[in-house]
């Protein structure tokens, strides 16, 4: 399955209207066009004492992190 950059699944979340912008969509087109991982390793970022929430992208509608928890950490997300 071909893999897509960070940077096309953000432009293309953008380009969905706001009346289609609906969770199903969304699930969607990021089922459709999964991000490659070293499009995203530079966001990778680790805390020993707690996960860490690495912002990629926010607009108006939505905002696009990576979450990264160390071995051993855990949540309530």
């Amino acid at each position: 399955m071909q893999k897509y950059s960070i940077q096309n699944v953000i432009d293309g979340l953008t380009t969905i209207s706001d009346d289609d912008f609906t969770c199903d969509n969304v699930y969607g087109f990021l089922g459709d066009n999964p991000i490659g991982v070293d499009s995203i390793t530079k966001y990778f970022h680790w805390n020993p004492e707690f996960y860490t929430r690495n912002l990629v992208y926010k607009d108006d509608r939505f905002e696009m992190m990576v979450i990264c928890w160390d071995k051993g950490q855990v949540s309530r997300v």
